[in-house]
């Protein structure tokens, strides 16, 4: 926080607006990361107020992705949508925007709305700049294709994953993704063996987030999966749909 208030402060004297309001953002996540959403929304909000100028098209798309991940935290995916979209729009850096557009692509499939979803991680994968943001995508992709029952995609995927260097936070969202991908193909023992391996490499990182996934998903190892239907779209969330879409089909033009 003080390296923060050090660089808003010294953005302040410069008469940097710029810099100030990207300072104010990167205090605004602290404070999500403590666990005061409200008032970093609050921050976040008044970054956009002030950020009304030509040439601060950057700073706002930062302030609106941040305000998609509050939304989304709040299970608010259509917002979420549409505020990191806008963002896309405004973004001044490709490796800003292959983050954005594979966000988009996350909350999509929170949505349950897997063709979108797979529309926008596929883009993210063919095109992503740094390898870490197109390994995210695989790893959502694998789940997609174990919720959509294509196999022969998921062991393509699968394939492809373990040959990577993975850090373990992302290691361990593979052990987790295959996993549950084999349970769903019926493959009950060794789903729970992957799911297990994901369990002890949580515990021995700290991953906390994957530590309660996996023991729930162990608890109901024979119980069907429960299902959520897919959230209906309003027409901002579609066309957001409608451009994934064709953002897919020119990987091909």
């Amino acid at each position: 926080g003080a390296a923060f208030e050090r660089a808003r402060s010294l953005a302040i004297r410069r008469h940097d607006l710029a810099g100030e309001l990207l300072a104010v953002i990167g205090q605004a996540r602290l404070v999500t990361i403590r666990g005061n959403q409200p008032a970093s929304e609050f921050m976040l909000l008044s970054v956009l107020d002030r950020a009304r100028r030509p040439g601060l098209g950057h700073v706002r798309s930062r302030a609106l992705h941040d305000l998609g991940g509050l939304a989304a935290r709040r299970n608010e995916f259509g917002v979420a949508v549409r505020l990191a979209y806008e963002a896309y729009g405004l973004a001044n850096e490709d490796a800003e925007r292959d983050r954005i557009l594979g966000d988009i692509g996350s909350f999509f499939l929170d949505m349950r709305i897997l063709d979108a979803a797979r529309d926008a991680h596929m883009v993210v994968r063919a095109q992503a700049r740094e390898q870490y943001t197109r390994w995210v995508s695989c790893l959502n992709l694998l789940d997609i294709e174990s919720q959509c029952g294509y196999r022969e995609r998921f062991d393509d995927l699968t394939l492809f994953l373990k040959r990577q260097d993975l850090p373990p936070e992302l290691r361990t969202g593979f052990l987790f993704n295959y996993g549950q991908g084999l349970l769903r193909f019926g493959e009950l023992a060794p789903g729970g063996e992957h799911l297990r391996r994901a369990l002890a490499m949580a515990s021995e990182y700290g991953l906390n987030r994957y530590v309660l996934e996996v023991e729930e998903l162990l608890t109901s190892l024979h119980q069907p999966e429960a299902v959520n239907a897919a959230a209906p779209l309003d027409c901002d969330v579609a066309h957001v749909a409608q451009e994934l879409g064709k953002l897919r089909a020119s990987l091909s033009s």
